[in-house]
């Protein structure tokens, strides 16, 4: 809850760890999420590219012209329903 509570503070999360993007997202920070080595962020970037204050730079050198946006973001709502029903067919096929 501390780390939750640490993203919620911030007023921009920019990283290349899977899991910054997960929590700033969940928190309704808005991040700008970096590929790492492995491209696990890139690939996962998929699931999150529907919330406006989640967005994917390619390399470093898009940051200076993401950064004006992405402190301005006014819709920071994370829609817990909206990711709910992407597994309702997983659930069903598990009952």
């Amino acid at each position: 809850m501390d780390k939750f509570a640490e993203f919620r503070k911030a007023r921009l999360v920019i990283t290349d760890r899977l899991h910054g993007m997960i929590f700033s997202a969940i928190t309704g920070t808005p991040c700008i999420a970096l590929n790492n080595s492995n491209g696990k962020v890139g690939m996962e970037y998929f699931w999150l590219q529907d919330l406006p204050y989640i967005t994917f730079a390619e390399d470093v050198d898009a940051l200076e012209s993401l950064l004006p946006d992405m402190m301005n973001i006014a819709d920071t709502h994370y829609p817990a329903e909206y990711f709910m029903r992407k597994f309702d067919s997983l659930t069903d096929l598990l009952s």
